[in-house]
């Protein structure tokens, strides 16, 4: 299979995994993930494979200018005084925090990677 053809198929099952992941981050309340897996015949392991190459995806499509930012303690942090959190809290732990310009960008399982790249494209030019 030539490579143009390889990154096409790798991209379009990364975008069903990615709709896949979503759908169990939304399942019902009190459904644990064993069971919405076995109710979509999927594995468990099967299932943390693919949002794991999701998470693997986005953090890739991250421009490198990006990621080598540096993180600038500031004053609360050196005092170790309390963390105001004024955002909702989602319940989500697979979540991740990114954070370009001064800007804070949350980033979880269900984020779109077409999203994710827009976004982090106009906070690369915020000054």
């Amino acid at each position: 299979m030539n490579t143009k053809t390889a990154l096409i198929s790798r991209q379009c099952r990364l975008r069903e995994w990615a709709a896949m992941v979503q759908d169990c981050q939304n399942r019902p309340a009190g459904m644990g993930v064993a069971e919405w897996c076995a109710n979509h015949s999927i594995t468990v392991a099967n299932y943390y494979y693919r949002m794991t190459e999701v998470k693997k995806a986005c953090l890739n499509a991250v421009p490198a200018h990006v990621i080598e930012q540096a993180v600038v303690p500031t004053e609360l942090m050196k005092t170790g005084g309390p963390v105001v959190d004024e955002g909702p809290k989602t319940g989500n732990s697979d979540s991740l925090e990114l954070v370009s310009n001064g800007i804070i960008i949350q980033v979880n399982t269900g984020t779109s990677m077409r999203l994710l790249s827009k976004v982090l494209e106009v906070t690369a030019h915020v000054k």
